[in-house]
């Protein structure tokens, strides 16, 4: 839901980005802990100049990089999955008036104002192809005019975000944990297969309701988002 793809560091990338990553990565960094730690970072000390600094740029660097591709992994999974290609997202959904949550008079006023501003008509009864290409053009250009200023609508698209990647990150999240489960019980430790259970457990009860909880986020941004483009003034 931003704006652009760049990675910018602001309130979004750390909430939205950076701690899906960080809670993604729990068990991994449990695991390599606990039984690759001598393998990894003890064999690196021995390098000259080895530092503290440069094993928190490799942590940094491995935040980074799993923040992107949890971040894709969301957007496929959601966009795709859940809301087959973004044809039934809450936004696209409320436009093609499937999704009662707002009132008849504001989808209305909503279309013709699309049609005012945009020159793109919403008002027929068409739900084919061409009409879903049409909505998503218009809620693209919709949230370049209405931006992200407001704090509401700011808010609702970090919480959106931060459960999608969050939803994404869950693939890194039971690979790790299924491996620190599996090798608890090679070493047995009880403490520690007990806590990476817990997780799994954590895990798959999130994953059985991310679908539920992401379209009633996606619901509250849609409602702020078209509440913010009604009253916007053109300048």
């Amino acid at each position: 839901m931003q704006l652009n793809d760049f990675i910018k560091f602001d309130k979004y990338f750390w909430i939205a980005r950076f701690f899906p990553a960080a809670i993604s990565l729990i068990p991994f960094f449990v695991f390599q802990y606990l039984y690759f730690d001598n393998l990894i970072f003890a064999q690196l000390k021995i390098l000259e100049n080895y530092s503290w600094v440069f094993h928190i740029v490799i942590v940094v660097l491995l935040m980074y990089v799993v923040s992107a591709l949890i971040r894709g992994f969301g957007k496929d999974l959601v966009e795709y999955r859940y809301f087959i290609k973004n044809n039934r997202l809450p936004t696209t959904q409320i436009l093609l008036g499937n999704k009662k949550v707002i009132s008849e008079q504001q989808l209305t006023l909503l279309r013709l104002k699309i049609k005012r501003d945009f020159e793109i008509i919403l008002i027929d009864r068409r739900k084919d192809c061409e009409m879903l290409l049409r909505i998503n053009d218009a809620v693209d250009k919709i949230r370049v005019k209405v931006g992200y200023d407001n704090t509401i609508l700011n808010q609702y698209n970090i919480e959106y975000g931060f459960l999608r990647n969050l939803t994404g990150g869950l693939l890194i999240f039971f690979i790790a944990d299924v491996l620190l489960i599996w090798f608890s019980r090679i070493y047995n430790n009880q403490p520690v297969f007990t806590l990476s259970s817990i997780m799994f457990l954590a895990g798959v009860l999130f994953a059985i309701f991310s679908r539920h909880i992401l379209e009633n986020y996606g619901i509250k941004y849609a409602k702020q988002l078209f509440n913010e483009y009604l009253v916007k003034k053109d300048k």
